[in-house]
């Protein structure tokens, strides 16, 4: 084993306190055991896992049953969503319906049927509502009744 000073100082012939005396039992043991030793075909010492330290951990596939709940929450939303739909169009019609009584058509008449077959269209209940005399709206019903019986 070979010590190496600063500029001036003496190099030890023999172990200090910071380096082993290599001549010592114990280290001439070890000495014995390691010379000649190449390190090729040696095991390595380390733990047999090899850690990747610049990799991403993992992605985490997500289970069938995740993707069954999404679907489920989706079609439960969507239902509910139709059903506002259908109970708004439900009471616009009823309110135009109620708009139709008004301007003199009675309830159960056959004009008033054909105000309730007209008002499934939303185009239709949007024209019907933008007329505002009442007998240009009844005249309307009749027009837009005959033209569609027509096609």
């Amino acid at each position: 084993m070979l010590c190496v000073g600063g500029i001036g100082d003496r190099t030890p012939s023999c172990g200090s306190e910071d380096t082993p005396d290599p001549m010592a039992d114990e280290n001439v043991d070890w000495l014995e055991d390691t010379v000649g030793r190449s390190s090729v075909g040696r095991v390595s010492q380390r733990s047999g896992k090899e850690h990747v330290v610049d990799s991403p951990p993992p992605k985490r596939t997500k289970s069938m049953e995740y993707y069954v709940e999404r679907i489920s929450e989706s079609m439960i939303q969507r239902t509910m969503n139709e059903r506002n739909l259908i109970s708004r169009e439900e009471e616009e019609v009823t309110e135009m319906l109620h708009l139709v009584e008004q301007d003199g058509v009675p309830n159960g008449s056959e004009l008033y049927f054909i105000a309730t077959e007209l008002f499934r269209s939303p185009a239709r209940r949007a024209s019907y509502r933008s007329i505002t005399a009442s007998e240009n709206r009844i005249a309307w019903l009749r027009w837009t009744w005959d033209n569609v019986k027509r096609k």
